[in-house]
């Protein structure tokens, strides 16, 4: 039963790929709801700004070859920063400390920059001519690959050297009392520093 639905669920990732890839090619700019069709931006009566692209024939107002292969790649990595954020979040549930959760935070950001940025080129297909949008989407794009290159580095790092499983670490510290942080015997210890910095 577990191949079968594994085949299943594979030839269903492929098809829906297919078909995000043949939507991401028909996309057209100013043409939404995925009905690639212009009489949406006028109804209602009124008729839609149009952007600073309206004036360029239909056929130059669609995502280039160069354009598509960095959507797709876009999307690759988004999900490998999902899938480090998950890493990272399982860490800090595991061992709960600021440096963990900022980890955590961290690996998150690159999955909200590049949903970002998929955001930005649906509605900008072409990189314009003008200044500074050219600059402005030229510097985006560089960013983008040096976020693209480091969520892979660390995905790879963190396949060939895993965090150690949940046993191995120390119980997760429970939140006390002020008054309970220490215990009142003379005969125990004060405060360390590792007590200071996390008083949970």
């Amino acid at each position: 039963m577990g191949a079968e639905s594994n085949l299943l669920f594979t030839v269903g990732s492929v098809l829906y790929l297919i078909a995000s890839s043949l939507s991401v090619i028909m996309w057209k700019d100013e043409q939404f709801g995925l009905a690639y069709l212009a009489a949406l931006n006028h109804l209602g009566g009124q008729a839609r700004g149009t952007s600073f692209m309206s004036n360029t024939p239909p056929e130059s107002r669609t995502f280039s070859v160069r354009g598509i292969v960095f959507i797709h790649l876009y999307c690759i990595v988004s999900v490998v920063a999902v899938m480090n954020f998950c890493l990272a979040l399982n860490h800090f549930m595991a061992l709960p400390a600021v440096d963990t959760l900022a980890r955590a935070g961290n690996e998150f950001l690159p999955f909200l920059w590049l949903h970002i940025v998929l955001l930005i080129h649906s509605a900008v297909v072409k990189t314009p001519k003008a200044q500074p949008f050219h600059a402005v989407l030229m510097a985006m794009r560089c960013v983008t690959v040096v976020i693209m290159i480091m969520a892979v580095a660390t995905f790879i790092a963190g396949l060939m050297h895993p965090p150690p499983p949940p046993e191995t670490f120390p119980p997760p510290p429970r939140l006390r009392a002020p008054w309970n942080r220490w215990s009142t015997n003379s005969d125990s210890p004060g405060p360390d520093f590792h007590d200071l910095l996390y008083p949970w």
